[in-house]
């Protein structure tokens, strides 16, 4: 009875020992824990500052899981749920999904956005193609209230495609092949949705706008009119108060050479601001009789 005990003792591991090859475990194994739960299982304590650690042979963490729950790879103090090192070589990729589609089609997801519930899922999927350049693109897929929730988006709001060999189009609701480099479609109909913009945003097209004409010389004769600023002044050692205009604000059509304005520039310009008034006043006369005349004969 004794010596089978005393050989049991004999074969079990001594406390922190080590081994130079290699180590097979059949059953489960844990680190931290009594009883494991699962093939491996880690569970820290309060002072452990890593669970998993994978280091370079120089030292630096390549991958690492700490207590807060982030996982870290290539970056020690992980500032993200996934934190991934970057580089700045264009050659060095920082995250690698291989789960795009390699044809025309788009059943496979890349990505899935979703709350916390983890329904309602929007998503994102890639496609790539070798033979021609309409089929590769990123579409964007909305999950709308009349599908499952557990299932993925369905809906395509949008594509971001190329079209030819040097461009890329931008295609909102897509249908069919995208010609132009913005295309809003209907989702039956390729070119065929609509584009709103406020009236505040319309460009100044003169076929989209009314009772616009060119400004004229009264036009501007009015403008650099209401355009002069007046200053009062008195120059060092005398009293008396003179008044005039500030060059610095004179337009051009008043000033002559010499930094001077001209008077007979400045009558006309006068002049020519008074008949563009008058033509206001005019205008304005026949506005009002014009909405007089509406006013009585709707009573």
């Amino acid at each position: 009875m004794i010596a089978p005990l005393l050989a049991w003792l004999l074969a079990l591991p001594a406390l922190g020992a080590t081994t130079s090859g290699d180590a097979q475990v059949l059953g489960q194994l844990a680190t931290g824990a009594e009883v494991p739960t699962a093939r491996l299982e880690v569970r820290l304590s309060s002072s452990d500052a890593y669970g998993l650690l994978v280091s370079s042979a120089d030292g630096r963490p390549m991958l690492h899981a700490g207590p807060s729950g982030r996982v870290a790879v290539g970056v020690s103090s992980p500032t993200a749920a996934l934190d991934l090192r970057g580089s700045a070589d264009n050659g060095d990729i920082g995250l690698l999904v291989r789960a795009g589609n390699s044809s025309g089609t788009a059943s496979s997801a890349q990505f899935a956005f979703s709350p916390s519930v983890g329904l309602y899922q929007h998503s994102l999927r890639t496609r790539a193609t070798s033979y021609g350049y309409f089929g590769n693109g990123i579409d964007f897929y909305l999950w709308r209230s009349t599908a499952e929730p557990a299932t993925l988006g369905a809906s395509r709001a949008l594509s971001l495609e190329s079209v030819d060999p040097s461009t890329a189009s931008f295609h909102v609701q897509p249908t069919g092949a995208a010609d132009a480099q913005l295309e809003v479609s209907r989702g039956t109909i390729t070119g065929g949705g609509y584009m709103l913009s406020l009236p505040i945003a319309t460009h100044s097209s003169r076929a989209r706008k009314f009772q616009i004409e060119p400004l004229g010389d009264r036009g501007r004769a009015y403008a650099d009119l209401l355009g002069m600023r007046h200053a009062r002044f008195r120059f060092k050692g005398q009293s008396d108060v003179l008044g005039g205009l500030i060059y610095e604000d004179v337009p051009e059509s008043v000033t002559g050479p010499g930094e001077t304005v001209v008077l007979d520039y400045r009558v006309l310009n006068l002049v020519m601001a008074l008949q563009k008034a008058h033509e206001r006043i005019r205008a304005l006369e026949g506005e009002l009789l014009a909405g007089q005349g509406k006013k009585g004969g709707s009573e």
